[in-house]
């Protein structure tokens, strides 16, 4: 069964596709731009909230997300911005740049950079202390928000539009074209994938805000071939109830942790929250989860180089030979 679709590819910016397995969006869902409907499809796959009719408004998600500066949905959505520096040295507008997390930054010509960055980067930088010093700083900040005005306005800051000459471009080169893909597997397999840091973002659904009593659990693909060729019913059977019994362990550790928690002061919500997290443990490393995984193509075909590989665990290593990689050949054509 196919577990990877596309959502986003910068390269296509026209486009978000949803997949049918995360549900259908309620009415005030994903509205806005297609920054903000990437980050807010991310946010939601954490919780499990999309067509939710009692979750927050898109407007009101993205006020949250500042509110809470849960920043990691953020780094989703990468742009590029080509800018002319006009009269500033070129040594010092680079010397801004050096070793700020998430940007890629190529000099394509006399007194040309060519910046990719994300949503996250954009806001760090403008609600950096360091804008109210003015120089090169201060000119890619207002850079950086007049890109944020047209592509994310929701995150965008009330700051003066800026000096320097600067247009938004499409990816020129496989570090700036990021693609975006719906991914599920188990909790084993996310736990192989989510090494790849760097790149990246990850958006994973969360097993302290979900619900996990009905929670499917995935058979590994090794496990699953044994089984087709084998009559085991010792393991069957035991499969079975070990599922059997973590569910009903958790469902009460879950319902017993909430009550009592809530005999001791704690809201409701915080309650339920806390125990979800604590009960979490009893279930096995084949649970199932979702993410939507977002890295360069270059970053991409890195992961490609690692996990096709006979060597990478079974479930990890089947995933990129029959899906991940069909997905990068079809957005790179």
């Amino acid at each position: 069964m196919n577990n990877v679709f596309l959502v986003y590819d910068n390269a296509d910016p026209r486009q978000l596709f949803i997949p049918t397995c995360m549900g259908v969006p309620a009415e005030h869902q994903m509205k806005g731009t297609y920054g903000e409907q990437l980050s807010e499809v991310c946010g939601r796959i954490c919780y499990d909230s999309l067509g939710a009719e009692k979750s927050r408004s898109s407007a009101d998600y993205h006020k949250h997300i500042i509110e809470v500066n849960h920043s990691s949905v953020l780094r989703h959505y990468n742009f590029t911005v080509e800018v002319k520096v006009g009269n500033y040295n070129m040594q010092e507008v680079l010397m801004c740049l050096l070793n700020k997390p998430g940007f890629y930054v190529r000099h394509l010509r006399n007194h040309v950079l060519c910046i990719t960055l994300n949503i996250n980067c954009a806001l760090d930088w403008c609600n950096d202390d360091a804008m109210r010093f003015g120089g090169v700083y201060y000119e890619l900040g207002r850079v950086f928000n007049g890109a944020l005005k047209q592509l994310a306005p929701a995150y965008a800051k009330e700051h003066r539009e800026g000096g320097l000459e600067w247009y938004i471009v499409g990816p020129r080169d496989e570090e700036e074209h990021w693609v975006s893909l719906y991914m599920s597997g188990s909790r084993g397999w996310s736990h192989e994938q989510v090494r790849h840091s760097w790149r990246c973002a990850v958006s994973q659904r969360s097993t302290r805000y979900c619900d996990e009593s009905e929670a499917p659990w995935i058979e590994h693909p090794l496990l699953r071939d044994y089984m087709a060729f084998n009559d085991d019913d010792e393991v069957r059977e035991l499969a079975v109830e070990t599922v059997e019994s973590s569910r009903h362990l958790y469902r009460m550790l879950v319902r017993k942790l909430e009550l009592w928690q809530q005999t001791t002061g704690v809201d409701r919500f915080t309650a339920r929250k806390q125990a979800r997290g604590a009960a979490r443990g009893w279930l096995g490393n084949a649970l199932f989860t979702e993410m939507i995984f977002s890295a360069s193509v270059a970053q991409w075909k890195r992961m490609l180089k690692q996990r096709n590989n006979s060597a990478a665990d079974g479930e990890i290593h089947e995933m990129y030979r029959d899906d991940v990689a069909n997905m990068i050949d079809v957005v790179t054509q």
